[in-house]
């Protein structure tokens, strides 16, 4: 089974206080990344959270919906090869979005056969954690362990009063629900995690870091590594966040967003998963991006100049 790992659209999202439309560069990529679904002839594409910026308007997020279903129908209707789409929410997905989403598709929810397999040809929206399980045309089976980025919702039995304490509730729950997945899954078939997460030490968005007070904060040995490939999204810096380890990555962004991405190259994964494991290391695959300048106002006479501090793309 052929995989593509991508995430952090965030479809609509506006650059800064210009309040510049970024629509028509992410909508780029994302042509990019049907073009791999193509050529590298993909089974399943995952979109590890993010797929919409949290503060789109009605009329922006149909936009946002068209663009998707006009990009990758193709890729689900192949007559010889039918593609799927494993998508998670992230922090910024809002459920009446994957809704909107759902019904652009002309999807149902997601039922599997007796057997527990998904269907192909489908766009498959998940919220919540789930464990599915795909087989590709030859017969190859793989379960997903799907743990979107956790929400207020999975706490409504507990209390905190801080935000640090509503953020280590969402851990422990978070941990909690990986497990019942876990013991679950069926140990006979290779296995991929897809979540929208912060691990501890990743890096990205300039130089801030996040911590408990801002965001759920997970060590590397919170999240078991046995996977045959780790699917991440959330930072938007494509990396591997464990040494050594390159079936464990970000995804990243699929453009530069805003100066924190200034630097960044902007990639996806394709990864192959055989009935005994994974197959190789994954490929990583560049995408189209926008250069990035910044400015010192201060230092500037003629505003057409960029400064001396700083190079075209950053």
């Amino acid at each position: 089974m052929r995989i593509l790992h991508t995430g952090d659209w965030h479809m609509n999202a506006i650059l800064g206080g210009k309040r510049i439309e970024r629509s028509s560069d992410i909508i780029r990529s994302l042509e990019q990344i049907a073009a791999y679904l193509d050529e590298r002839q993909v089974d399943v594409m995952i979109v590890a959270g993010d797929v919409f910026c949290d503060r789109s308007d009605p009329e922006a997020l149909c936009s946002a919906v068209g663009e998707i279903k006009r990009i990758f129908t193709p890729f689900l209707i192949r007559k010889d090869r039918p593609g799927t789409i494993l998508t998670i929410s992230g922090n910024h997905d809002k459920h009446n979005f994957f809704q909107t989403l759902r019904h652009a598709m002309d999807l149902a929810p997601a039922v599997p056969t007796p057997e527990g397999i998904l269907a192909s040809g489908r766009l498959h929206l998940f919220h919540r954690p789930n464990l599915v399980k795909i087989a590709d045309r030859v017969g190859t089976t793989v379960q997903f362990l799907l743990m979107p980025y956790p929400q207020e919702y999975w706490l409504k039995d507990l209390e905190y009063d801080t935000r640090a304490g509503q953020h280590r509730a969402k851990q422990d729950r978070f941990t909690k629900y990986l497990e019942l997945l876990r013991a679950k899954s069926d140990q006979a078939l290779p296995s991929v995690l897809v979540s929208h997460i912060l691990i501890q030490g990743a890096k990205g968005q300039g130089d801030y870091r996040f911590g408990i007070e801002q965001d759920v904060v997970f060590s590397r040995t919170d999240i078991p590594t046995e996977f045959e490939y780790i699917a991440y999204g959330h930072i938007h810096q494509a990396q591997t966040p464990v040494a050594n380890a390159p079936w464990i990555r970000y995804c990243g962004s699929v453009e530069r967003l805003d100066g924190g991405d200034r630097n960044d190259e902007k990639t996806v994964a394709v990864v192959d998963i055989g009935p005994n494991g994974r197959i190789d290391d994954p490929e990583v695959l560049p995408l189209p991006f926008s250069p990035m300048a910044r400015y010192n106002m201060a230092n500037l006479t003629n505003p057409n100049v960029l400064s001396p501090n700083w190079s075209e793309n950053g």
